[in-house]
């Protein structure tokens, strides 16, 4: 029998998972204000231009507190004021922006417990910024990572909590790509100003195996299946050694999350705490050809020679890779009902 290594993947999900906001968000304070003189501080406004042209161009921020016998305070140089990106915009203790370099990023300002925030945007006239921030859900930011857009050709790197800002594009539309070894790459499309770009961890046994990733958290990744979204969801990549039938068996704790099975367009429902379906495991066979200098995948992906994948693509109606690669089937998903 002619062997073939197959790759079925699902998408895990669970129920009662709240939806997050994109992209990098002002912090504010909560702690309940103080009283000064009898009046206490309802609010603080943020005002002035946030919105500049060119390096080295400065902007004067004024925070300005409202109390609670509807009086108003210029406050600023009387609290505190906070930056996000330190390569976008650096901020004297009197509210005095100045800009560092193209981009946006965050300004917070706190007096007596209260606080407000603002975006500084910089960059070129007629250009446009697009921010965000690479994370893995429940664990926080990557640092250090690029993020490139393959529509302008630009990049940009994240800084030490995972927020990125790429500054002078033509219009409001990236097709953003990162890669990271050990994590599922991502691809994703934004035509807003602010992206959110979550990345999960890969997921990979060989049938028989029985694999528990991680739990799924606020805010979680998802995957578009067959045109339909999927969210919250998780993905597992099962290693297929050979041409046949796939028994897949899914178990998971909580009563209130139920998971599917994408199987060709068609989707297999679990019951309370169990899923049971199986998989035709060349139905939709497909060798995808990589370089080996590209290698994208953990070192446990089973590689071919050229002569081996052509000789697959003969037999199995794979495709015809060339030089050193590695062949993977398509895939299968499993989602929240």
């Amino acid at each position: 029998m002619q062997m073939t290594r197959g790759i079925v993947l699902l998408v895990l999900t669970q129920g009662l998972i709240g939806c997050g906001s994109n992209g990098p968000a002002s912090p504010t304070s909560t702690i309940t204000p103080t009283t000064t003189a009898g009046a206490t501080v309802t609010r603080v406004a943020i005002t002035g231009n946030v919105t500049l042209a060119r390096i080295g161009e400065t902007t004067q921020l004024t925070a300005t507190a409202t109390l609670s016998d509807n009086t108003t305070k210029d406050v600023t140089s009387d609290g505190n004021w906070y930056r996000g990106d330190p390569r976008i915009v650096t901020i004297s203790a009197s509210g005095l922006v100045t800009v560092a370099g193209f981009g946006s990023t965050w300004i917070s300002f706190t007096y007596q417990s209260r606080g407000a925030g603002t975006t500084v945007t910089a960059t070129l006239p007629g250009t446009f910024v697009i921010a965000g921030r690479v994370r893995e859900p429940g664990a926080g930011g990557f640092a250090n990572l690029l993020v490139v857009d393959t529509l302008s050709g630009r990049s940009a790197t994240t800084d030490s909590d995972g927020f990125f800002s790429l500054a002078e594009l033509p219009r409001v539309q990236a097709h953003f790509k990162i890669e990271k070894e050990g994590y599922e790459p991502v691809e994703k499309d934004a035509t807003a100003t602010n992206v959110d770009l979550p990345l999960q961890r890969v997921v990979r046994l060989t049938v028989g195996e029985t694999a528990q990733p991680d739990a799924l958290a606020p805010n979680d990744l998802s995957y578009t299946v067959d045109g339909r979204s999927c969210q919250p969801c998780r993905l597992i990549r099962v290693v297929v050694p050979q041409a046949g039938t796939v028994h897949v068996h899914v178990t998971w704790t909580l009563t209130s999350a139920n998971l599917g099975l994408f199987v060709d367009g068609q989707v297999v429902a679990g019951a309370t705490r169990e899923l049971t379906a199986d998989v035709p495991s060349a139905r939709r066979a497909r060798c995808s050809c990589t370089s080996e200098r590209r290698h994208r995948w953990p070192s446990t992906r089973t590689s071919r020679s050229k002569r081996q994948c052509a000789s697959a693509s003969r037999q199995e109606g794979l495709c015809d890779c060339g030089g050193e690669s590695s062949c993977e089937s398509n895939a299968w998903y499993a989602r929240k009902q």
